[in-house]
């Protein structure tokens, strides 16, 4: 996760109206 990785961020990729839920999608900028 991102504590792991401190060049990574959280993107919100997607919203899902019916179950109220996001997708994050963790990015690795700087691996």
């Amino acid at each position: 996760c991102v504590q792991d990785h401190p060049g990574a961020y959280i993107k919100l990729i997607a919203y899902n109206p019916q179950t109220q839920t996001r997708t994050l999608e963790e990015l690795i900028v700087r691996p």
